[in-house]
């Protein structure tokens, strides 16, 4: 498919195509197939879509799901990591882990309340998790309560990444959907910290 003498590239960073919410995340868990609505009410989608000359994605991931779902089955694809630009961060050699932190939304999709019930079953006072982002008001609501219920949890509000990393010793990211790619995640391995994930979506892939 060409627009005049261009050819036209279809970037994917997300599931608009295969999902009318986006995410592939629904009811506070992950969508292991498509939804009958969404095979439905995104019809009009992929139809739009059709065969561009080319597919670039973040991620294999994001890449294979479409393939998986019938979407440029037959264009050439090519991932092209969505990579930030690392903050500025001295690089440093991280020889304990007490200091773990989280960036991000304060939502289920992200994984807080992951990292809240882990916690609570380690007993070392020791440890400290550190807690930035922003989110809803009954987000931020149920994040005071537990760090209410726990001395060792800091809620930090915004942080910059560079602000951020720099107190931490490693980043968590339990994500719960299908995260596409994970900037949050590259940039902090792009400065040397530890990042310890789960294993969905691109996170899978190294970055």
């Amino acid at each position: 498919l060409a627009c005049g003498n261009f050819p036209i590239v279809h970037t994917l960073r997300d599931y608009y195509l295969l999902c009318v919410r986006g995410t592939r995340y629904r009811r506070d868990r992950r969508c292991e197939g498509r939804c009958a609505d969404c095979r439905l009410l995104t019809l009009s989608r992929t139809t739009a879509a059709r065969a561009p000359a080319a597919v670039i994605g973040v991620s294999d991931h994001i890449v294979d799901a479409h393939k998986r779902a019938g979407v440029f089955l037959d264009t050439p694809a090519w991932v092209v990591c969505n990579s930030p630009e690392p903050p500025e961060v001295p690089h440093r050699v991280v020889r304990s882990l007490s200091r773990f932190g989280f960036l991000g939304r304060f939502e289920k999709a992200k994984g807080l309340p992951v990292i809240f019930d882990a916690l609570a079953l380690l007993s070392e006072s020791d440890l400290e998790l550190r807690v930035a982002g922003a989110g809803r008001p009954d987000q931020l609501a149920y994040a005071q309560f537990r760090a209410d219920a726990d001395g060792r949890i800091r809620l930090l509000g915004r942080q910059s990444p560079s602000a951020f990393f720099s107190t931490i010793d490693a980043l968590l990211v339990p994500t719960q959907w299908d995260e596409p790619f994970g900037r949050v995640a590259a940039e902090a391995r792009g400065v040397n910290v530890p990042v310890i994930a789960s294993d969905v979506g691109g996170l899978r892939e190294p970055l």
